[in-house]
């Protein structure tokens, strides 16, 4: 498949990423801005798929894995970022069964602002929606924030598909990769490059799959309790 789409600038303002049509002098659209540092999940962290459960960094492109809004869809792009790379945060680890019985069915281990789903009645009282998305850091308590990484070489798993969703985890639903502005710009002009041909025009208007609370918002939720983390509440 062949982009129009030229290659990716800085804007100026920092807010958002322009998109640069290589037959045009301005810009084709815009991103949504979220707060810096890469998404991303551990190795040997399960997803669950139609194959069954399996480790974040055995995911190619084509297999299917279970969403909450569109049931099994195909990965389009999966990536690697290591602790070394610009934007990766030091991880943290949900401890298995910390938000409930077999929830997280194993440790959880995702960058800082990778987001998990939050569902209670709170979140519609204070924010207006069924479920939101809120950072993990919000979620995980001061000892699972200190986590280190057992390797020096420990690398994060980044998981696209045509259009954000919302995928399983150890029993916990997170986010899959969202190609904002900071994320491409981390990941670099070359992998831009490709998640803009793999994603095609609709990439211009990329929506996230939930409402997306920033750092700290997430706090009035008492969000360890509201992680929506059964199977059978899926979609």
């Amino acid at each position: 498949m062949h982009s129009s789409f030229g290659t990716f600038e800085q804007p100026d303002t920092g807010d958002t990423l322009a998109l640069w049509d290589a037959d045009s002098e301005s810009p084709t659209a815009q991103l949504p801005s979220t707060p810096a540092g890469l998404t991303g999940c551990g190795p040997n962290v399960m997803i669950e798929t139609a194959e069954g459960p399996q480790p974040a960094e055995w995911l190619r492109s084509g297999d299917l894995v279970l969403t909450r809004d569109n049931g099994y869809q195909p990965v389009v792009w999966v990536g690697r970022s290591s602790l070394n790379d610009p934007g990766a945060l030091p991880p943290l680890r949900v401890n298995s069964g910390a938000l409930g019985h077999n929830t997280p069915a194993h440790d959880l281990v995702v960058s800082p602002n990778h987001k998990i789903l939050l569902n209670s009645p709170l979140v519609d009282l204070y924010f207006g929606n069924d479920e939101v998305l809120a950072p993990a850091s919000d979620i995980a308590t001061e000892d699972e924030i200190n986590f280190e990484a057992p390797e020096s070489n420990y690398a994060y798993c980044h998981i696209l598909f045509a259009q954000h969703e919302v995928i399983l985890s150890e029993g916990i639903w997170i986010e899959s990769l969202f190609p904002n502005e900071e994320t491409l710009n981390f990941l670099g002009p070359d992998i831009a490059h490709i998640i803009a041909e793999r994603l095609g025009p609709d990439f211009a208007t990329s929506k996230t799959a939930r409402m997306c609370l920033h750092k700290g918002e997430a706090v009035v939720l008492k969000p360890r309790q509201a992680v929506a983390a059964r199977r059978t509440i899926a979609a």
